[in-house]
C-alpha cells in the first residue's frame, strides 16, 4: 500500500503536501529506487507536477539524474532541477528531515558528496526509520568508496526497521551490500538471506550474495545462484549489472565461449538504454575479457564514443575511470589526447572545481591512472605497474563496489607478469598469492599464479648441467615406491636435462613422487615441471 498524508505522518515522517496523489507518487518512486525496478525518474516527475511546492519529488529527479546520468557541474538541466527544488522549498514552508534532504542534494548536484553525506547523517539519526535518507547516504557513500561508514550507517538504522516499516526489506539488502564491501562476508550472507525472506524479487539483495560469491572466489555457485533467481531479477534495472557478475563467473571459471556470449546476448543490449551504468559494464567486462586473452574484435566501438562524450564531466570519479578504459582502448590518439586534456584542465590551479569532490580524489590519482591504462595499452607493462602500484592503496577513492575497482588491481598483476624483470616478476607473483588469501577457490588465481611462476623462474634462469643430482637426506623417509621429503629435509642441488640419468627436480615445495617424467632424456623422473612434485 502506498503511503498518503496520513500514512507518512502516522510513521513520523509528515510530507508538506496536502496531495494525497503526490505523497503516493513520491513513495512509489522511492520503491522503485530502493527496489532497482520500473521507472522511478517519471514517477517522481508525475509527483512534483501533482504539487508543484513540494521539494521532495524534486530531490529524487535530482538525486536520480546526478548520481544516474553524470553531466558537468554546470550541466543545465541539472541547475534547472537545482533552481526548481529550492523555489518549491522557500515557497512553502518545509519540516527538518525535508529540509535535511534539500541541503544534502544541494550539496550533492554542486559536487559535494561528503558534505551532503554529513547532513544525511545527522538527519538518519532523528529519523532512522526513514528509508530515503538510508538508500541516499548509501548511493553517495558507494560512489566515494566509504564501504565502512556505509556499513555502519546501516547498522545504527536497522534496530528501528521492523516487518511494519516500509522498505525495511530493502534496508536489509543495502545491510548485505555493505557487509560485503567490508569483507564481513558471514553478515551479508544474513542479512542478503533475510531481505529475500521478505521479498524474493529484490535485486540489490541478489546481486549482494553475488558479490559475496565474487570476493570469495565460489564462482560455480555463483552461476548457480544467479541462474536459479534470474526470473526474480531479469526484468529489473539490475539486470545488465548481474549478467554481468555472471559474466565475470565465466571468465573466473575460463569458459571464454560462454563469456563472449554472455556480452553479446545479454550485456550490450543495454548499451545506449542503460545509461552510464551500462558503459559502465560494458566496458569493465572488454577489458576483462582482453585480459584473458579474448579476442573482442569491435566490440569497443559501441562504447568509446558515448563514453568520450562524458570526458568534460568529472562529476564522479568512479566514471573517469571507466573513460579511461574506453579511451584507451580506442586507435584514435585524438581521443587519447582528448580524455588526458581535459582531465589536466580539471586539475588546474584556475580550476572552478576545487571544492568539489572529484577534484580532491582525481587531483591524487586521475592523472596516475589514466595514464597507467594508456601504459598498459601500449604495451609499456613496467610503467603501468609502477604508476598502478603507487596508487593501489587510494584505489577506494575511485568509488564503486571492490569487484568494480578490481579491474586496476588484475591490470596490475598482468603488468607485472607481461613486464618481468626481477622485481616485477617476483611482484606478480606474491600478487596473486594475495589475491588467493581471500579468494581461495578462485581458478583465474590459480591460472595468473601458473603464469607468474613462470615468469619469474624465466627471469632467473639456472645454468643447467649434466647429470648433476646432490640430496642430503635428514629425516625424510624413502620406500621403495615413494619418497615423501619436505623442504626442511632436503638441500642441494638438483638439475635433471641432456642425457643424465634422472630428470629435473624443481626447487618449490611438495612431497616427491617417484617414477614422475623424466627431465630431458631422464630415464627416471624425480618429479619435474614445478608446483607439487
Amino acid at each position: 500500500k502506498l503511503r498518503g498524508v496520513e500514512e507518512w505522518q502516522a510513521m513520523g515522517l509528515p510530507v508538506s503536501t496536502v496531495s494525497t496523489s503526490s505523497a503516493r507518487l513520491l513513495d512509489l518512486s522511492l520503491e522503485m529506487v530502493l527496489g532497482v525496478y520500473g521507472t522511478p525518474y517519471e514517477t517522481a516527475m508525475a509527483a512534483a507536477e501533482e504539487d508543484e511546492d513540494f521539494a521532495l519529488p524534486v530531490c529524487v529527479l535530482l538525486w536520480l539524474r546526478v548520481l544516474g546520468t553524470s553531466g558537468k557541474l554546470e550541466d543545465d538541466a541539472i541547475l534547472e532541477l537545482v533552481k526548481r527544488m529550492e523555489t518549491a522549498a522557500s515557497s512553502r514552508e518545509h519540516n527538518e528531515r525535508e529540509r535535511a534532504i534539500v541541503a544534502a542534494i544541494s550539496e550533492m548536484a554542486r559536487g559535494r558528496l561528503e558534505e551532503a553525506i554529513d547532513v544525511l547523517e545527522t538527519a538518519t539519526v532523528l529519523y532512522p526509520q526513514d528509508a530515503m535518507l538510508v538508500k541516499l547516504a548509501n548511493d553517495l557513500c558507494y560512489f566515494l568508496g566509504q564501504s565502512v561508514r556505509m556499513r555502519d550507517l546501516n547498522a545504527r538504522v536497522l534496530p528501528y526497521m521492523t516487518e511494519a516499516t516500509p522498505m525495511s526489506n530493502y534496508v536489509y539488502g543495502m545491510m548485505a551490500f555493505t557487509s560485503e564491501e567490508s569483507a564481513d562476508y558471514e553478515t551479508a550472507v544474513t542479512y542478503g538471506q533475510k531481505a529475500l525472506g521478505v521479498y524474493s524479487k529484490d535485486p540489490w539483495a541478489i546481486h549482494a550474495l553475488a558479490h559475496v560469491h565474487e570476493m570469495k572466489g565460489t564462482h560455480s555457485e555463483c552461476v548457480e545462484f544467479l541462474q536459479s533467481t534470474k526470473q526474480d531479477w531479469d526484468t529489473s534495472n539490475l539486470a545488465c549489472h548481474c549478467y554481468w557478475h555472471w559474466g565475470l563467473c565465466l571468465l573466473e571459471l575460463g569458459n571464454k565461449d560462454d563469456a563472449m556470449a554472455m556480452f553479446d546476448q545479454n550485456i550490450a543490449g543495454y548499451i545506449g538504454p542503460g545509461g552510464v551504468f551500462a558503459l559502465v559494464d560494458s566496458s569493465q567486462y572488454l577489458q576483462r575479457m582482453e585480459l584473458e586473452d579474448i579476442d573482442v574484435g569491435r566490440r569497443w566501438q559501441k562504447i568509446i564514443q558515448p563514453l568520450y562524450e562524458l570526458r568534460e564531466h568529472h562529476r564522479l570519479a568512479f566514471n573517469d575511470m571507466h573513460i579511461a578504459l574506453a579511451s584507451a582502448a580506442s586507435d584514435k590518439a585524438s581521443l587519447r589526447e582528448g580524455v588526458l586534456s581535459c582531465m589536466r584542465d580539471f586539475l588546474s590551479e584556475n580550476s572552478k572545481a576545487k571544492d568539489t569532490t572529484s577534484y580532491g580524489v582525481l587531483s591524487k590519482i586521475g592523472i596516475p591512472i589514466l595514464s597507467a591504462v594508456l601504459a598498459y595499452r601500449d604495451g609499456k607493462y613496467d610503467e603501468c605497474a609502477t604508476l598502478l602500484l603507487s596508487k593501489r592503496y587510494q584505489f577506494h577513492l575511485l568509488g564503486g563496489s571492490g569487484a568494480q575497482r578490481d579491474i586496476l588491481t588484475l591490470m596490475l598483476i598482468h603488468s607485472c607478469i607481461k613486464a618481468g624483470g626481477k622485481f616485477h616478476s617476483k611482484l606478480g607473483r606474491q600478487l596473486v598469492h594475495e589475491r588467493l588469501m581471500t579468494k581461495k577457490a578462485s581458478k583465474m588465481s590459480v591460472r595468473l599464479l601458473a603464469a607468474a611462476e613462470s615468469k619469474e623462474l624465466g627471469s632467473h634462469p639456472r645454468p643447467r648441467e649434466k647429470s648433476r643430482f646432490h640430496i642430503f637426506l635428514g629425516w625424510g623417509s624413502l620406500s621403495q615406491d615413494s619418497c615423501s621429503l619436505s623442504r626442511s629435509h632436503m638441500y642441494g642441488d638438483c638439475n635433471g636435462g641432456g642425457n643424465g640419468d634422472l630428470g629435473t627436480v624443481c626447487a618449490d615445495g611438495g612431497p616427491i613422487e617417484c617414477g614422475g617424467d623424466g627431465g630431458d632424456g631422464g630415464r627416471s623422473g624425480v618429479g619435474g615441471g614445478g608446483g607439487p612434485w
